[in-house]
């Protein structure tokens, strides 16, 4: 008998003994515990049932470089395995590239091993002798200019005098005019063969320096910041060297996880650029469904919950799963939904991933996932 009925009941009963007063409190009263009651009656929720079908990340691969094909090791439905060669390309250009790398870093290991050992024995008695025949060749010359400058010096101030001498003479009508320029012209010759002495002086002794500065330095090394560069060039060109080697691998398309060849069209001769896929596969043992919850109970799901799913081609057998990924948004109705009626028709997409599947289960498969139930 339900709450009311049993209000009805009681009013009718004590119509006659009681007031209506009496009978209103009485009425409320029953209607009251049977509210309170309803309320204390735990609710049971049915487990969330949804239904899917099997699906496997997909793994697409690819080269890098590219190239022109030239031996396939695969086909669609194969099963491959981790490190499998599936696709080689013509290298002939990137085998080029890589030995002109490598002979460029061994030049420049080459020449920062010698910056670091410095010169031979054998190269340091040979510089020394060829030091001492040049420096004293070096001497002479500048000993040469240096008499040639002092010869001009004083060719310059006899000159100089004669002039002078001249041109008093000149005032007194004693000398011509053209001797006169004569000996001015004189004069300025010898001005530019002293300035022209200085000159040879300056650039003998300048190669007498340099010829000392060339056996100082074979003698003590080469300097640390030539070292340094030395050392910097060849780590620039054993970089350049591994990304060559990095193309060059490239040229060899290998399986990177256990899978089976899902989609593959290319054969031998087939031009392909670099970075276009090549095949898709599908990674073993690395299953999945999406299935859709309803908004309204999407809140009895949590990332890693377990679950069970039931496969329709194999009836008998229960694979556990667990729960990967829910969705942030609502799909087949628009995001804005106001009334609650609107909302018990929108569905939360929910990723369940199997684990370690049975060896029978294959992508494509429909399959219903069993939730189970929250406590609060």
């Amino acid at each position: 008998m339900g709450p009311f009925a049993l209000a009805f009941a009681g009013t009718y009963f004590f119509s006659r003994d009681m007031s209506m007063r009496k009978i209103l409190f009485f009425l409320i009263l029953v209607v009251g515990i049977s509210v309170l009651a309803l309320r204390l009656i735990p609710q049971v929720s049915s487990p969330i049932v949804a239904a899917g079908t099997i699906e496997a990340r997909t793994i697409r691969i690819g080269s890098k470089v590219g190239g022109r094909i030239a031996t396939v090791h695969m086909q669609e439905g194969d099963r491959v395995r981790a490190g499998d060669l599936l696709v080689e390309f013509e290298s002939a250009g990137l085998a080029a590239e890589l030995d002109q790398a490598r002979a460029q870093r061994a030049e420049v290991a080459a020449q920062l091993a010698r910056l670091e050992h410095g010169a031979r024995p054998e190269e340091l008695a040979e510089a020394r002798a060829t030091a001492n025949k040049t420096n004293g060749m070096r001497n002479a010359e500048v000993a040469q200019t240096h008499a040639e400058l002092d010869r001009a010096e004083t060719d310059l101030g006899n000159a100089e005098r004669s002039f002078r001498r001249a041109a008093a003479l000149r005032i007194k009508d004693l000398v011509s005019r053209q001797s006169l320029d004569d000996l001015e012209a004189r004069w300025h010759a010898q001005q530019a063969a002293v300035r022209a002495a200085r000159q040879a002086l300056a650039a003998s002794e300048a190669r007498l320096k340099a010829g000392r500065a060339v056996t100082l330095r074979t003698e003590n090394g080469f300097r640390p910041e030539d070292i340094d560069a030395g050392r910097a060039a060849l780590a620039r060109t054993e970089a350049a060297v591994r990304e060559v080697e990095a193309r060059y691998a490239e040229r060899e398309v290998r399986a990177p996880a256990d899978a089976t060849v899902e989609v593959f069209e290319r054969r031998p001769g087939d031009l392909v650029g670099a970075g276009i896929i090549l095949a898709r596969l599908l990674e073993d043992r690395q299953l999945y469904i999406m299935v859709y919850v309803p908004e309204t109970q999407v809140g009895q799901v949590r990332i890693g919950q377990p679950v069970t799913v039931q496969v329709d081609a194999l009836p008998n057998a229960l694979q556990p799963g667990r729960v990967e990924q829910i969705r942030e948004e609502a799909e087949f109705l628009p995001r804005n939904v106001q009334t609650p009626e609107e909302r018990a028709h929108q569905v939360i997409g929910v990723k369940v991933g199997l684990g370690k599947t049975d060896a029978h289960l294959h992508p494509g498969m429909a399959a219903t996932v069993n939730f189970s139930e929250i406590q609060p």
